[in-house]
């Protein structure tokens, strides 16, 4: 994915990294939504987690419901590449 730093807060580059992380522990070659939403919701001191504090919505329960989601995405065989990773047509 190439994505022009410039334009994120320290935060959401932070948020860009985690997902293709999520994305690549979950063996998974395309980086969807559910990876951004999965990577915001861990983020420490972020606003997702605050937002769903301030609802009253506890955040495992959300990150439970995203890695079921994460588990029906398709998944590739192997190690995956991150440098071969692309963004969802939903992510763009």
């Amino acid at each position: 994915m190439n994505i022009d730093p410039e334009k994120f807060t320290e935060m959401g580059i932070g948020a860009i990294r985690e997902m293709a992380e999520v994305s690549q522990r979950n063996g998974q070659q395309e980086v969807d939504v559910w990876h951004l939403l999965a990577a915001l919701v861990r983020q420490e001191h972020g606003i997702v987690p605050s937002l769903l504090e301030e609802m009253g919505i506890g955040a495992a329960a959300v990150q439970l419901s995203l890695e079921r989601e994460l588990g029906g995405l398709p998944k590739i065989a192997g190690n995956v590449n991150t440098a071969r990773s692309y963004a969802s047509q939903a992510l763009t």
